[in-house]
């Protein structure tokens, strides 16, 4: 089959180099359409509910909001780890599910156990999932300066004009602000004023509450007409809240300003921002969608930027000092520094070696090739261009001009046989080249393969922290872990007469899975010839046992037993020890 390739390549080279045209025009295009970033997003697919119970202590929180709740997530499909954080006034639980979950069928789960949980928590403890992002979702940020306004004035500016325009772009989950003071106005009640008027602090608050809200009253009709009742009671300034009226004493109101103190004010501060040491600044980060594009994201969020500006207050502007294009591009420029410097690297060396400037451009031209059908292929499978992917590239460099230069090389020389002084036509050269391409095509074949076994996975690596243990029998065969063999006594898979009391017996027990890296056994059968062993078993020493404990590649540990009665081993020298094993079956 790759001969009846090579032919017809050679036969038909316009089809070849229309087939190159083509993946040269894929390439481009995939490039430009290939999401790229600086770093692979690894993420686990999770979910965080994140639950506001202000006047609840870490403990109170913990038992009566975080707890129910994981009580209801522990049994979620595809759940894969569950844990929480529970602090004052605060509940943050994250679901961690398989990575084949789609994040909103996920998100979906959670959402339907959260509506099961809700009459078991606290009254004004309402549970939300947190946003659609990753710890990689921060693409842009600035701040908002102003000449004249206050950090108050500022974080208000925020909270009703920018954030709302900003969470209009497409491809952003959420916009956090951090800093600021947010505006509120507070009541202080006078005690004494309250005691000489006879009222409670809950009175107070339920007037407070009942008179701060607009309300209908439906409609009156007039000459054909309808007209809207509408009552307007919702406080827009301290004056109004302090014409509020609590209660009334003989027909004479009593207003909230004559029991209390209106002021404006700001909430409870739980952190600041600041710059270069010069005070505090308001803060605004732009979050991105789990998936999304960052550099088409923050493309977005810029232009929509530049609008806000032009609809803001005199003196007021902001100010970006971080953005994700800016990382994408250095990254990518250091990717492509090195390709580039490879490319002129590879010319270079195979010119001064093959004396040949066509032959070093053939070789070349493999290189800019390659990286376009990986390109394509990435864009196809839904992978990033990003730091490590590129970078993985630049390295294998070597790799992949490893065929080209000795196919290249093979056809110069037998060229250089066939010409002797005399130039050969096209035809001529057909018949050639073949034959030199076919001559090292295994070789170049064995060559990909390896490069690809090395790149491939160890089939017995350890997982989750354990190690699978197999054990081979003389034929073969498998040693079934409850019988293995020793250094002196042939065990019952070894064909010895020992069985697994009287191994017991002399302090050895057999070990099937072990918490950690363990050796296979490399003797047994003959004593004389421990490394010819029939039974690569598992052993190990218990406490007050005789035997060749003190034998390289095998160390016992005492005291290290389950509730199995088994002991775990541990090698000094595993390498060495296998290699040693299989030399001697």
């Amino acid at each position: 089959m790759i001969e009846r390739l090579i032919r017809t390549a050679l036969a038909q080279r316009l089809i070849v180099l229309l087939s190159v045209l083509g993946l040269i025009v894929s390439g481009v295009a995939a490039i430009r359409h290939l999401p790229i970033d600086a770093f692979p997003d690894v993420t686990p697919v999770q979910v965080q509910v994140i639950t506001r119970a202000p006047s609840l202590a870490p403990s109170e929180i913990e038992r009566l909001v975080t707890f129910p709740l994981e009580i209801e997530l522990t049994n979620l499909p595809g759940k894969t780890e569950l844990r929480s954080v529970s602090r004052f006034g605060l509940s943050v639980i994250t679901v961690v599910f398989e990575d084949r979950m789609d994040i909103y069928f996920a998100r979906q789960l959670v959402l339907e156990r959260l509506l099961q949980a809700g009459s078991r928590l606290p009254e004004n403890a309402e549970p939300l999932l947190g946003p659609v992002s990753t710890g990689l979702s921060e693409v842009f940020m600035y701040l908002v300066e102003g000449s004249t306004q206050t950090l108050m004035e500022l974080r208000t500016l925020q909270d009703w004009v920018i954030r709302p325009m900003l969470r209009a772009v497409p491809g952003l989950a959420d916009v956090d602000t951090l800093g600021g003071l947010a505006k509120q106005y507070e009541v202080l009640v006078d005690p004494n004023r309250l005691t000489s008027f006879g009222l409670t602090l809950r009175q107070v608050q339920a007037a407070v509450a009942g008179n701060n809200q607009n309300a209908g009253g439906g409609y009156i009709e007039r000459g054909g007409d309808k007209l809207v009742v509408h009552g307007v009671g919702l406080a827009r300034s301290a004056t109004d809240l302090e014409q509020i009226v609590v209660t009334a004493h003989k027909g004479t109101p009593i207003y909230l300003r004559d029991v209390a103190q209106v002021r404006q004010g700001s909430a409870i501060r739980l952190g600041g921002v600041t710059r270069d040491g010069k005070g505090e600044v308001l803060e605004g980060i732009a979050v991105m969608l789990r998936g999304g594009y960052s550099r088409e994201v923050v493309s977005a969020v810029k232009d929509k930027v530049e609008l806000i500006n032009r609809v803001l207050p005199a003196g007021v502007k902001i100010v970006p000092f971080y953005d994700r294009i800016e990382l994408v591009a250095r990254a990518l420029a250091t990717v492509e520094g090195a390709l580039l410097e490879g490319v002129a690297v590879v010319i270079i060396v195979l010119y001064l070696f093959l004396r040949n400037l066509r032959g070093a451009l053939v070789v070349a031209l493999t290189l800019p090739l390659a990286v376009l059908a990986t390109f394509l292929i990435m864009q196809q499978v839904g992978l990033s261009a990003n730091l490590m992917s590129l970078g993985g590239l630049a390295i294998s460099l070597g790799m992949i001009v490893d065929a080209a230069i000795v196919q290249v090389e093979n056809v110069e020389r037998h060229l250089s046989e066939q010409t002797k002084g005399r130039a050969l036509s096209v035809t001529d050269r057909v018949p050639v080249v073949l034959h030199a391409v076919l001559e090292v095509r295994k070789p170049s074949l064995f060559r990909r393969a390896d490069h690809c076994i090395d790149l491939c996975p160890t089939p017995g690596s350890p997982r989750n922290g354990r190690q699978d243990v197999h054990s081979v029998g003389p034929d073969g065969g498998d040693c079934p872990p409850e019988f293995l063999g020793s250094f002196y006594d042939g065990g019952p898979c070894a064909g010895g007469d020992a069985d697994e009391a009287s191994s017991r017996d002399r302090g050895w027990a057999p070990v099937g899975t072990c918490p950690e890296a363990v050796s296979p056994a490399v003797g047994g059968g003959d004593p004389k010839n421990p490394s010819g062993g029939a039974c690569g078993g598992l052993l190990a020493r218990g406490r007050g046992g005789h035997g060749p404990a003190h034998r390289p590649g095998i160390r016992a540990r005492h005291g290290r037993r389950d509730g199995r009665g088994e002991y775990d081993a541990a090698p000094e020298h595993q390498s060495d020890r296998i290699a040693e094993n299989f030399r001697g079956r």
